[in-house]
């Protein structure tokens, strides 16, 4: 069931891809520590810099990037040794070993107000179950998102269970959500930045049923054995490839995938239920939402699709995707799609 939405993911995440290379690009070609005018737009360039070493089916950097990202902050070290942004360089370099926190806090005693800062601060304190001084924070995180933000992320808690995500980007709205909202009752996030982590994976480990087995690495080993526990969700924003080893039986069942799910249909259903009565064609989107809106696609595509199989039409349902499709800029695909799934 899984290869029916194949085309609109790779579609997305090239999308996210592109623009992340050139960004890069853009950072390598003009601007070194040795030229930045100001530490603001050294630690820019080394975000640039690393986010287009983050590659698809792992979270391991080439010891060749490493190497070139620790040069990065040691020359920031010696230009700009005290500025906040050479605090907050590494411990992004440290990607997420607790052995790095003195930097985080060191950032955020010199710079509170940055958000950047605040929201790696505040996933720092979850990482470590800190989760009373997250909490001082979630009121101020939550600020930073748009009602629209935190509307698809409402939608991506399942009803129980643990909820792996992609990065700390995508945790820390949930979190939020969590803490301030009430949202995501009895749902555990885990995080796969924050995995890296041993003492996080151990805390995670019972949760997931992965048992002392090793994640940084063999991610897409990790990703299939959490997949065969019960109850286990992963957000349909986690890239494909860390799929591959799980690919026959894992299912899209909303904004997520399950393992083994006897009735994929019928979750797509409740899916589909929770949505129906949203208001898209209203929605003014920005460019990053219409990016985050397009998972809706994928689920809906994927129903409509099974629905058809079994010589059930559904007008309604393709009515709602043809909006999404067109508010977020992708109708001439969806409409492909939809048009192949009418012809069987």
């Amino acid at each position: 069931m899984i290869k029916y939405l194949s085309v609109i993911v790779i579609m997305c995440s090239s999308l996210c891809l592109a623009q992340s290379k050139k960004g890069v690009q853009s950072s390598e070609s003009e601007v070194t520590v040795s030229t930045a005018e100001t530490a603001e737009v050294a630690l820019n360039a080394y975000i640039e810099l690393r986010e287009g070493y983050k590659r698809s089916g792992t979270k391991q950097f080439s010891r060749t990037e490493q190497f070139e990202m620790d040069d990065w902050c040691f020359d920031m070290q010696e230009k700009f040794p005290d500025a906040w942004q050479t605090d907050f360089a590494w411990y992004l370099n440290g990607h997420f070993y607790q052995e790095r926190g003195d930097k985080i806090l060191s950032a955020y005693k010199k710079a509170p107000s940055d958000k950047r800062v605040v929201k790696s601060l505040y996933g720092y304190y979850g990482m470590k179950g800190e989760y009373g001084k997250q909490k001082e924070l979630a009121s101020k995180v939550i600020k930073y998102y748009s009602t629209n933000v935190l509307s698809y992320y409402e939608d991506v808690f399942p009803a129980t269970g643990v909820l792996i995500v992609s990065s700390e980007e995508e945790a820390i709205p949930l979190y939020a959500l969590q803490q301030v909202k009430g949202k995501g009752k009895g749902v555990t996030v885990v995080n796969m930045d924050y995995l890296i982590n041993d003492e996080y994976r151990k805390a995670m480990a019972h949760k997931l049923g992965t048992g002392s087995a090793k994640f940084f690495g063999e991610e897409k080993t990790f990703i299939k054995t959490s997949l065969a526990s019960r109850n286990v969700h992963l957000s349909a924003t986690v890239h494909q490839a860390y799929l591959s080893s799980a690919a026959d039986n894992t299912f899209l069942t909303g904004l997520y995938y399950e393992g083994y799910v006897k009735d994929q249909q019928d979750k797509l259903n409740t899916f589909w239920v929770s949505v129906a009565t949203k208001n898209f064609a209203s929605m003014s989107l920005t460019s990053s939402e219409k990016r985050l809106y397009r998972n809706y696609l994928p689920p809906l595509l994927t129903l409509y699709k099974l629905k058809k199989t079994l010589g059930e039409s559904d007008e309604t349902l393709r009515k709602a995707i043809a909006v999404i499709a067109k508010k977020v800029e992708q109708t001439k695909t969806v409409n492909e799609i939809l048009t192949a799934y009418d012809n069987g």
